[in-house]
């Protein structure tokens, strides 16, 4: 097992300096998980990619209902030791992020009050799910709030002669050169009369960084725009949002 540990960490290091995207990696580095809780969510998954992996589960558990993983059977697979269990069950607190941004969703099996820890039911949430298999649609609980936008392939031509757009793209250029804001957010604060030209400007600017905007619908105002994580990932990470007074916000990873 130590073998075989060494041999991933040293594929997932050779994809991260070739500029591979790695989804597990990304949601880790997003929400600050620990190599268990990165296992727990591997473990959550595998039913999404094969039902034979529910059959085996219901085997393991002695218990040919639950198909899903329990928590017992989380720590027995991926805890060799009673104080490497006692250790773990931390990460299944509610205050942990697997519950606490709700990655993961805890299903009481009990009849009689609420079960012990060890008795409940794991359940990947279906957009983490989706993320992790390659699937870049929003989340359909806010597709009534947000949309995807993929800037157009012209975005960039349409606003070159706009001194507004050469100032942000020469300073966005000049930032992400310097080695030091390597893994470092920066803030592009524009402020102007309410025109289309702010949403060209950011379009074009993504277009650039091959990085899709997340458009929010305000119910009072024009809608904010939200700069996708990274070039493949989800929000949160970068955002654009519009206030009234027409002054426009972005974060840039």
């Amino acid at each position: 097992m130590a073998e075989l540990e060494n041999e991933i960490q040293e594929r997932r290091s050779a994809s991260r300096q070739g500029g591979v995207y790695l989804a597990l990696a990304r949601l880790t580095e997003l929400f600050v998980l620990t190599r268990f809780e990165e296992e727990c969510l591997v473990v959550c998954l595998a039913p999404e990619l094969d039902r034979k992996y529910e059959k085996l589960y219901a085997y393991l558990q002695d218990d040919a209902t639950r198909k899903k993983p329990g928590v017992n059977l989380i720590l027995n697979l991926l805890c060799e030791t009673l104080p490497q269990k006692l250790a773990a069950r931390a990460a299944l607190d509610p205050s942990s992020p697997l519950l606490k941004f709700k990655l993961l969703q805890v299903t009481d099996g009990g009849t009689e009050g609420h079960a012990p820890l060890l008795a409940r039911t794991l359940k990947l949430d279906d957009r983490i799910a989706s993320f992790l298999l390659g699937h870049r649609q929003i989340d359909a609980r806010l597709e009534r709030l947000a949309r995807i936008v993929v800037p157009q392939a012209n975005a960039g031509d349409t606003m070159a002669a706009q001194e507004f757009y050469q100032r942000a793209d020469r300073f966005l250029h000049a930032y992400f050169k310097d080695p030091q804001s390597a893994g470092r957010n920066v803030l592009l604060y524009l402020h102007g009369p309410a025109n289309s030209d702010q949403r060209l400007v950011v379009e074009a600017v993504c277009r650039n960084y091959d990085l899709p905007l997340l458009l929010r619908m305000w119910r009072r105002s024009r809608p904010a725009l939200y700069l996708s994580s990274r070039r493949r990932g989800c929000w949160p990470g970068k955002r654009l949002c519009n206030r009234p007074c027409s002054a426009w916000k972005t974060w840039i990873a």
